[in-house]
């Protein structure tokens, strides 16, 4: 019993993390001007239809649009199937850098491909984005990692290539479609990348590795002690502060001033991209 409360704990110390932080290497490139330069976007092909009419958008931002999509696409590890899409919304008339902030929203949170289309016209209703994430959240039950059988765990852990990161993205992703856990676990034992499985469920996010964020015990109590936030809200704001490359006491009191993820994610992406 005791073996099976303590991998639960760490089980749900490392997954809790995942809630806002599978795509911490793609936010290190996309907000990081350092590490987004040293992203090689030569190799990315943007037809020249689809490259007119994001001049035409805006021509004084021409060559910043074009290099943020193409920095998107190689961080995001973009499916060419959910690329296609993307340029199909620019041929209708979609603002390039709605469906950038839109989609890498969706990335961060496991959405769905087929949820573009309602946030980008959330935010053309007159909506802020502030107001559009908070919908989707509302709309979308959070996620919450599950308790699993250890000796289950373990015998997942003996399949060739299979490791921690591989559990918890099924985890995700299955409570994403409403299928069994070992329903989805079973395609990636089967030999599949994640950008393949999540592709096939119209998820976006193809990441498949989590990278950690060391959290330790000095800043737990550092930001815990006479303040009223919990050891998990101060996890999860040093995972966003990692992201988006914020400087952690900054997050710290943005939270205390009652800034939610969605808050977080709202600026940083308009920043970035408008």
């Amino acid at each position: 019993m005791q073996k099976n409360k303590l991998f639960r704990i760490l089980v749900v110390i490392v997954a809790a993390g995942l809630i806002v932080q599978s795509a911490i290497y793609a936010y290190a490139g996309i907000f990081g001007e350092q590490p987004g330069d040293s992203i090689d976007i030569s190799v990315v092909h943007v037809s020249p239809e689809i490259e007119n009419i994001i001049k035409e958008q805006e021509p004084g931002e021409f060559t910043k649009n074009l290099n943020n999509y193409k920095r998107m696409l190689v961080v995001l590890n973009v499916h060419d199937t959910f690329k296609t899409k993307i340029e199909n919304n620019i041929v209708s008339g979609k603002r390039l850098q709605d469906i950038l902030i839109a989609y890498q929203y969706l990335n961060e949170n496991y959405g769905l491909i087929d949820e573009l289309d309602a946030l980008i016209t959330a935010k053309e209703s007159g909506n802020t984005w502030l107001e559009a994430f908070n919908a989707y959240k509302q709309d979308n039950l959070e996620f919450v990692p599950r308790s699993f059988d250890f000796n289950y765990l373990e015998e997942l852990m003996k399949s060739d290539g299979i490791n921690e990161d591989d559990i918890m993205i099924a985890d995700r992703v299955s409570q994403k479609v409403g299928l069994p856990f070992e329903d989805i676990i079973s395609e990636r034992i089967s030999g599949k990348q994640w950008k393949e499985i999540n592709e096939a469920y119209g998820i976006v996010n193809a990441q498949n590795k989590l990278p950690r964020v060391p959290v330790t015990q000095e800043q737990l109590k550092k930001y815990t002690t006479g303040s009223t936030i919990t050891e998990e809200v101060v996890v999860e704001t040093l995972v966003i502060a990692f992201k988006l490359e914020m400087d952690e006491q900054l997050a710290i009191n943005k939270v205390k001033e009652g800034y939610t993820k969605e808050k977080f994610f709202a600026e940083a992406l308009e920043s970035k991209y408008e």
